[in-house]
């Protein structure tokens, strides 16, 4: 059973990183996106993210939601860490309960150390115990067990993450409203290559466009449109620095009509032109060795 077979089958998987690992020939990309936890437990990896260029070094977590591939820079001969990976649906349902605003944050904010040694065991120690269910073949009602000690896992991580970060308590009952946004989002995440609607999304809901927008604005400060948009304009600027397509390609790629469109979408949300984007993000690395850290990393 491979990976993304397990991960249907229980929602989460748990498996260590090395230097080694990371530099094998990778698999081919899967249409399927997932959400990851990493604690780093040893050396130093610098980790390209949505075009920007993170460091993690020991008792460093990493959160990415919906995440296709990222691409590891550079690592030290001693890198070390450990990846939990979620089924997106899985990992939702596992959030329930906690703040929206909390998952929210805990996400926009993916790269943070753990800077309590307390802390940083009992996140080790609950990523083990994940572990060890994982490993049970014959495990007994397996996925729900496993879907709480994700819980208690994603319940450590806000909890650090609020803490440290001085955020007021919020409600924690989880309501219609809540689930209507997650589901917003995942779906966004999935579809937005080619679906730049908000009746597309509305309707996947079976809500009215108009409703979904005020969920949006209650939960994040944006409307459907905007949140569509900004996710939209990084898929895009991805492509436009780490590919060699054409305008007209990548239009095709992202379902404009054509690459006059493309171009009039991406002033509006970046601000700049797709080419002058490119040219000033030229310098973007893509594979591991060409990336020298300077003194500041």
């Amino acid at each position: 059973m491979n990976v993304y077979q397990t991960i249907t089958e229980r929602g989460v998987v748990v498996t260590d990183l090395d230097r080694s690992v990371l530099r094998t020939p990778r698999p081919p990309r899967s249409d399927r996106p997932l959400a990851v936890v990493l604690l780093c437990t040893a050396g130093e990896a610098w980790v390209e993210f949505n075009m920007e260029i993170l460091h993690i070094e020991p008792q460093t977590r990493l959160c990415f939601n919906n995440l296709m591939l990222s691409n590891y820079i550079r690592t030290s001969d001693d890198f070390a860490a450990i990846a939990i990976l979620f089924d997106p649906a899985f990992a939702q349902d596992a959030a329930i309960g906690i703040a929206t605003e909390q998952i929210i944050h805990l996400f926009e904010v993916p790269v943070a150390r753990v800077g309590d040694d307390g802390d940083w065991q009992l996140l080790l120690a609950q990523t083990a115990t994940l572990r060890q269910c994982g490993d049970m073949e014959q495990l007994p009602n397996a996925r729900e067990v496993t879907l709480t000690l994700t819980h208690a896992l994603l319940i450590t991580m806000s909890g650090i993450m609020s803490r440290d970060n001085n955020l007021e308590p919020r409600n924690t009952v989880y309501t219609q409203t809540d689930a209507y946004f997650r589901r917003f989002i995942s779906e966004v995440s999935s579809n937005v290559t080619t679906k730049h609607e908000v009746a597309f999304y509305a309707d996947r809901l079976n809500l009215t466009a108009k409703y979904l927008s005020d969920i949006c604005k209650r939960k994040s400060g944006r409307t459907a449109k905007e949140i569509i948009s900004t996710l939209l304009a990084s898929r895009i600027k991805r492509e436009l620095v780490t590919t060699t397509k054409s305008m007209k390609e990548l239009a095709a790629d992202f379902g404009f009509a054509d690459q006059s469109s493309l171009g009039k979408f991406f002033r509006k949300v970046v601000g700049k032109s797709p080419l002058y984007f490119k040219q000033d993000h030229g310098g973007v690395i893509n594979n591991y060795n060409d990336y020298q850290p300077s003194t500041n990393d």
